[in-house]
């Protein structure tokens, strides 16, 4: 439990690339502590063997130099993301409050997610005729 609320994880996955088949590997987080690991069940300890704990990701940017610098979630699983943006591509949603370049060396952007990272919500610029930055404490 955080102060944000309860943390959960889903099961990770484990496999090996053998002989151009995936073969799954029963894998579980071992938690000791404030430590965090994996306990993996038997597998070919000669091939290489891959752990994927990712829950979800996405692709948020355009053709340029673009990057994040805070992230939240709010009480339905929306994700907020806020950084800097250079890209002229950048994407803006319907009813953005600003969605060209201010001048300078980059814009702020904040946009809005659905929970399962599929679905551009909201997407926004901010910024003035100079360099913007976005963080959180």
């Amino acid at each position: 439990m955080t102060e944000l609320g309860e943390v959960r994880f889903s099961k990770p996955v484990a496999y090996q690339e053998i002989e151009g088949k995936r073969r799954y590997v029963d894998v579980s987080y071992k938690v000791s502590g404030s430590r965090y690991s994996f306990c993996v069940a038997r597998y070919d300890k000669t091939q290489p063997l891959v752990i994927d704990p990712l829950l979800a990701s996405t692709f948020l940017g355009g053709s340029n130099w673009d990057e994040a610098s805070s992230i939240a979630i709010d009480e339905d699983g929306n994700i907020f993301v806020t950084g800097v943006r250079e890209s002229p591509d950048f994407p803006t949603t319907a009813g953005a409050y600003d969605t060209t370049f201010n001048g300078g060396y980059n814009d702020v952007f904040i946009s809005k997610l659905n929970n399962g990272l599929t679905n551009l919500l909201a997407s926004t610029f901010l910024g003035g005729s100079y360099w913007d930055n976005a963080n959180s404490p």
